[in-house]
């Protein structure tokens, strides 16, 4: 037997051969299979949720208030490479450049860094694009790679304080800003960045500007602002992707009052803290006639200031008896008149000295249906001019507080107290005499008296001892006292069309209530909440809610009105046993309580009323009717010697 050979198989070869198929094999094919690439794997390469960009923070603050830059961890994963070396890279977003490690040529890095574990860290400043990619590639083959989006964020702002830089002087703790004029205020808090866009709700802010040498984010940042409107102003700043932070409330003083009235008041130092840094406060000038001096109260303290254990008064010139004060915030004076002398007595409010007294064109005197008899009758200070307006007998004058010039008086008869609107220079003044009660319109700029009219289809008068009117600048509503009847009449001259020497505007009228005695003859507003502070020759007191924006037609009824009976006061004696409280105003207290002050007709107490916490103060025990409240935790009495 003869043994053949078996044949070998060759290495990868696949031999078909039978018979049947012989035909139709023509030969053998081989087939190679190639080992796997090199690929690299990214993670995080999405957000938690698992679809769009990694987010992270610019900065973060730790349980300590260590405040530190953003960072997350990258890590990456090499497969079928026998080098498992990577590197990280950042690329431009702009000019789309792959920046190793996130460093420019010149060794900036504004989308910040990453190093060579994967550890990326947050610039300190926010990159003009906040969208940028993350690539980390196999350095055996830098065609093996992967990318993870990344989104910065900033984190939310917070202030905790506003100052303003006064020129010689240190950082106010909160802004005593006027009207219509332009600061510098250094806002103070945490996560602040140049990028960071500052608002001011009534006024127009600049671009922000960061403090020198610091880092971010910043402790602070500076801005110009513009404040056009008084009242409680909200400053706040923003920041790209993120929440606003949250405002922070200052007080623009107005530069006129909405309303004449006896009492004068502007923010002012009364002192200074362990730093240096002076203590401000509303203060609040109180005429005393009998007394012939001014007292001088901080009102947000409630008490009467002094000084060495002295009640804090200023002396007027022999004779003068001041019955009624303004303020003047942009020179810090307030002038003083009086119903019985023809002069203005001007006073320094930085250390309450009088420095002036200036002589008052008027030689007559009038005499109200209740009484009042005066030859100056009221006076506002209208700041942005530096002048007093007068209401004479003789009618109404300027009379400029630096140098004591007075222009002509305006014919037109006095009023017991009147409103005025700066930015038109009109006068609004009701009056009541043996001979007829109406409303004059008087324009300062021109000259001209336009007697004010109700629509013919008013249905009602404006009444018979019209005592008091005050002006919201905002909406143009006007408001008028009539005593006699105890209606209020709101006058809408957003609407208003004149014709020669008369002018009619939509008006409408509503009534406080009828269960107090005596005549609501005083009227005040605070244009930025625009309450109405509403008095009582009978001791009670009111706050109504008036329209908050500009409107067509005729006003509505008041959105809210509350009163109260003041009754007796810590000294026993009832508010309405002692006159009449005609001497009232509104301030905002520095901590942003709108607050509404009455001055009893003896002058021994002023009340300072919280007119938010009246409005939600409860009814009391048997009320009068649905508007009555309790007031009395709502009322701070502060004795006046």
């Amino acid at each position: 037997m003869v043994l053949l050979p078996f044949p070998r198989p060759r290495p990868l070869l696949l031999c078909l051969s039978t018979l049947a198929f012989a035909a139709l094999l023509a030969g053998c094919q081989n087939y190679y299979i190639p080992p796997p690439q090199p690929s690299v794997t990214i993670n995080p390469s999405a957000g938690p949720i698992g679809f769009g960009p990694v987010v992270i923070p610019l900065a973060t603050e730790d349980s300590s208030g260590k405040i530190s830059p953003g960072t997350q961890q990258f890590k990456a994963a090499v497969y079928y490479s026998p080098d498992h070396k990577v590197s990280w890279s950042i690329v431009d977003p702009v000019s789309g450049n792959d920046l190793p490690g996130g460093k420019e040529p010149d060794g900036s890095a504004p989308y910040g860094t990453i190093d060579s574990t994967g550890l990326y860290t947050a610039p300190a400043l926010p990159p003009a694009h906040d969208i940028f990619v993350v690539t980390v590639s196999a350095q055996a083959l830098s065609s093996a790679h992967a990318q993870a989006q990344v989104q910065l964020t900033t984190p939310a702002p917070v202030l905790t304080s506003v100052t303003l830089q006064t020129s010689g002087s240190n950082p106010q703790s909160v802004p005593a800003m006027v009207q219509g004029n332009s600061y510098t205020l250094t806002l103070h808090g945490q996560f602040l960045y140049s990028n960071s866009v500052a608002t001011i709700s009534s006024g127009a802010a600049g671009a922000v500007v960061a403090p020198t040498g610091a880092t971010a984010p910043f402790q602070s940042l500076t801005v110009p602002v513009t404040v056009n409107a008084a009242g409680l102003t909200q400053i706040g700043i923003t920041s790209p992707n993120s929440t606003p932070a949250n405002p922070v409330n200052v007080v623009v003083e107005p530069d006129s009052p909405a309303a004449s009235s006896a009492l004068a008041d502007l923010i002012e130092s009364v002192g200074a803290n362990s730093s240096g840094a002076p203590i401000l406060a509303n203060k609040v000038y109180v005429p005393l006639a009998g007394a012939n001096h001014v007292a001088v109260v901080n009102g947000d303290t409630g008490q009467q200031l002094s000084s060495g254990g002295t009640p804090v008064d200023i002396a007027m010139p022999s004779g003068f008896a001041p019955t009624a004060a303004a303020a003047d915030p942009q020179t810090n004076t307030v002038a003083v008149t009086s119903a019985t002398t023809n002069s203005l007595v001007l006073v320094d409010a930085t250390n309450d000295t009088v420095t002036n007294t200036y002589a008052i064109p008027n030689s007559a005197t009038t005499t109200f249906s209740d009484g009042f008899t005066c030859g100056v009758c009221g006076a506002v200070v209208d700041a942005s001019r530096n002048e007093a307006i007068l209401d004479t007998a003789s009618g109404y004058l300027t009379l400029n507080l630096a140098t004591g010039a007075a222009s002509t008086p305006i014919a037109a008869p006095a009023a017991e107290n009147f409103a005025y609107d700066s930015a038109t220079q009109r006068i609004f003044a009701p009056y009541f005499t043996s001979s007829g009660s109406g409303l004059n319109v008087i324009n300062l700029a021109t000259g001209a008296v336009q007697s004010y009219s109700l629509p013919s289809t008013a249905g009602f008068t404006l009444g018979s001892e019209l005592t008091a009117a005050a002006f919201d600048p905002s909406t143009s509503l006007g408001l008028l006292a009539d005593a006699a009847s105890g209606e209020y009449t709101a006058i809408n001259f957003n609407a208003a069309t004149a014709s020669g020497g008369s002018i009619t505007a939509p008006a409408a009228q509503f009534s406080v209530t009828s269960a107090c005695s005596g005549g609501w003859r005083a009227a005040q507003l605070e244009p930025s909440s625009h309450l109405a502070w509403l008095g009582n020759s009978g001791g009670c007191l009111a706050v109504a809610t008036l329209p908050s924006a500009p409107f067509a037609g005729s006003p509505a009824a008041p959105a809210a009105i509350r009163w109260a009976q003041l009754g007796a006061g810590p000294d026993g004696v009832d508010w309405s046993n002692a006159t009449a409280p005609q001497a009232e105003t509104v301030m905002i207290g520095l901590n942003s309580t709108i607050y509404g002050l009455a001055l009893r007709g003896d002058g021994k107490y002023l009340a300072r009323v919280d007119l938010a916490a009246m409005e939600q103060a409860s009814a009391p025990s048997s009320p009068a009717d649905s508007n009555q409240v309790n007031a009395a935790g709502a009322v701070t009495y502060i004795p006046i010697q």
